[in-house]
Order: C-alpha cells, then sequence, then structure tokens
C-alpha cells in the first residue's frame, strides 16, 4: 500500500475499510456542489469506490490511485489521479475534503504532494485538472500550485438541468 508522509497529512491508498468515509465525504451536499451528480446514491458511490479497486490493477502503467487525506490518523478528504491517455503518461487530478477543514491549507498540501508523487514515481508528464468555472477555490488553488488555464468549455457540463462552463487547468514534469 503506497503512502505519502507530508509536513501536517499523510496520503494513504484507499482500502475497503474507507468505505464508509468516502460515503459520508461524497454524500455531503458540499462535496458535490460541483460535480455533476449532486445527490449521488449509495449504489452510484459504490460503483464509483469499487472503479478504483479495479483500475488499480493497470497501475502504475496506467489505470488510477486513490488516497485517503489523514491528520492525526483521522481522514479528512481524498485525493486521486487517474490515467487519462496512458501513451502520453497524462493523469487527471480530483480531490475533496470536509468542510470542517476547508480553509487550512490541507488540499494545497496534498496537492503538492500528489504533483511530486505524480512526477517523480509515476514519470507523469502532464497532469490535468477539470474544474467548474465557478468552483473558484479549486481555480485559485490550481494556480496557486503552478498549473496553467488551457481551456475554458461554455456551458460543456451538465448539472441538475442546468448547463455549466468547464476549465481545464495542467501543469507539465
Amino acid at each position: 500500500m503506497t503512502e505519502i508522509q507530508l509536513e501536517r497529512i499523510k496520503l494513504r491508498q484507499i482500502t475497503q475499510e474507507d468505505w464508509d468515509f468516502l460515503l459520508m465525504l461524497e454524500s455531503r451536499p458540499e462535496s458535490n456542489e460541483f460535480q455533476n451528480i449532486r445527490e449521488p446514491d449509495e449504489d452510484y458511490l459504490r460503483l464509483r469506490f469499487e472503479y478504483f479497486f479495479d483500475c488499480a490493477e493497470h497501475f502504475p502503467e496506467g489505470g488510477c490511485i486513490r488516497f485517503i487525506v489523514e491528520k492525526e490518523g483521522e481522514p479528512i478528504g481524498d485525493v486521486s489521479l487517474v490515467c487519462t491517455y496512458s501513451d502520453t503518461r497524462e493523469w487527471e487530478l480530483g480531490f475533496s475534503f470536509l468542510r470542517e477543514h476547508w480553509g487550512n491549507g490541507y488540499a494545497a498540501e496534498a496537492v503538492e504532494g500528489i504533483k511530486e508523487y505524480a512526477f517523480r514515481t509515476l514519470n507523469a508528464h502532464r497532469l490535468v485538472m477539470n474544474i467548474l468555472y465557478d468552483n473558484k477555490k479549486a481555480i485559485a488553488l490550481a494556480e496557486r500550485a503552478g498549473f496553467t488555464k488551457e481551456a475554458h468549455f461554455r456551458k460543456s457540463s451538465l448539472i441538475d438541468e442546468k448547463w455549466h462552463d468547464e476549465t481545464v487547468y495542467a501543469l507539465l514534469s
């Protein structure tokens, strides 16, 4: 199991025992405010959870990896890497944190740690973050982490029968 110890937090690869935490995290309205599915049901979340175990079989050449972010042994969020194009070594980075841990720099620390892991361990060429245009906090984090805005897709994401713009931020190794 992969673990990454950072200054204040630890990233550890998910296990089956993380289901209850991830169900709780992804069932919260604030976790889904900027997602394509605002109110995911438990069956959908179970499929998403299992997806990370299935695609981990292809890791590290492709596939994906998902980490639980822990502070002092307690889960506070998650961060993931999904290989979008193995031939070009492009990985998509995603994250979610419990609201009570927002604003403390934990997401920024996790993104910095996962960037380092992706470039050094996975030999990633490019990291991508797809962010809804309305998610100003995630955009600010991406920019602080050195990502560059590469695209703005107008009305490309349908959420609750309303179209939203999406931005693509990327970082090269």
